[in-house]
């Protein structure tokens, strides 16, 4: 595996999905049964999904990696660690495939989708996040322009598929 420097890595952090493009975000949403807080800002018109172009199948299987810095990061950092190894960062439909597979996994730290960013009238940028608070699991958004605690996961996409 791919070593990013101040990045932890192992086989544990890989995670096979099935990621469904073609599904209505309100669906990808309550595949995950979150039992906390969505944020309701959290919609198809703040975050399209991109159409499929034909000839291609919705349902695409994905390996998914949390990446963790373990170290304050901005998200500009974050994404330029993540370009020097060939990742990239995930979409929404991808986080929410992951939190659906593997719920307990935000329980552990907050896990932050850098690859789908609403951008407000205001120039603030915002993206989506899972999050566990008094062990109910939340879909929330954080604000892009925050540094990045040492307690958060970045989930990113291997672009070789299985």
């Amino acid at each position: 595996m791919a070593k990013l420097k101040g990045a932890k890595w192992s086989a544990a952090n890989v995670f096979k999905v099935v990621v469904d493009y073609g599904q209505p975000l309100d669906e990808m949403i309550a595949a995950g049964k979150y039992d906390g807080y969505i944020n309701s800002d959290i919609t198809e018109k703040h975050f399209p999904i991109p159409k499929i172009p034909a000839g291609l199948p919705a349902k695409v299987k994905l390996n998914l990696e949390l990446v963790h810095f373990n170290k304050v990061m901005t998200s500009d950092q974050v994404l330029a660690e993540l370009k020097k190894q060939g990742l990239r960062p995930a979409t929404l439909p991808e986080l929410l495939a992951f939190g659906a597979a593997y719920p307990d996994k935000q329980r552990e730290s907050p896990i932050v989708a850098l690859g789908s960013v609403w951008r407000l009238p205001d120039g603030y940028r915002y993206v989506p996040c899972l999050w566990s608070f008094a062990d109910e699991r939340d879909l929330n958004l954080s604000w892009f322009g925050d540094g990045w605690n040492e307690f958060y996961r970045f989930l990113v996409v291997r672009e070789s598929r299985q």
